[in-house]
């Protein structure tokens, strides 16, 4: 089947779950798709779903299309096991695990550093993870360029608590930590 998820991310969201019509309920797969100019557009996510269905389903896939953005709903009732395959054993999927949401308000913290040009993102993201501790709830890039040789990316981290609202002082030791860990990488330089 192809790849509907690529590098260049089209694919911007899913959702499994039951859905309830007056026929009765459903488990279906919906995928969200804005598509880019060149890459994945209206008519390539029509040829997608129309391999999808040739290859998988036993009927054909319920799906919604604008100009600007596709929506493609599958019920995977209409899954067929058989052209899956001999080998295809069901997998059983379990949270590694789950975090409820907090009562208190999170914290947010920027942090922007100059790279030796070509580093990887997920570098930069997991020198910030191992260093940030248990209070760092999610981690976003949200600015990228590159000057002179060197590339800079600048991240928002969300801090959270599940026992209480976060001060300056449970902030600063991880942001310490963060910034000596990025600063000790070999041409790394937090500004």
């Amino acid at each position: 089947a192809p790849r509907l998820v690529g590098p260049d991310k089209d694919i911007r969201l899913f959702e499994i779950g039951n859905v309830f019509t007056k026929d009765g309920e459903f488990l279906m797969l919906a995928l969200g798709a804005r598509p880019l100019a060149g890459k994945l557009t209206p008519d390539l996510i029509k040829d997608h779903v129309a391999t999808l269905e040739q290859e998988l389903f036993a009927t054909p896939v319920k799906s919604w299309y604008s100009l600007d953005a596709s929506l493609v709903e599958i019920n995977l009732a209409d899954l067929n096991l058989e052209k899956l395959g001999e080998d295809y054993a069901p997998i059983e999927l379990h949270l590694a695990s789950y975090r409820p949401f907090s009562p208190y308000p999170f914290a947010l913290r920027d942090i922007a550093v100059w790279t030796p040009e070509g580093t990887e993102e997920s570098e930069v993201a997991n020198c910030i993870l191992a260093a940030a501790g248990d209070l760092l709830a999610r981690l976003d890039l949200f600015d990228e360029f590159t000057k002179d040789g060197r590339t800079s990316f600048a991240f928002r981290l969300v801090f959270e608590s599940a026992e209480r609202t976060l001060s300056d002082a449970d902030l600063d030791p991880a942001m310490e930590r963060i910034t000596a860990a990025l600063n000790a990488r070999t041409g790394f330089g937090v500004r």
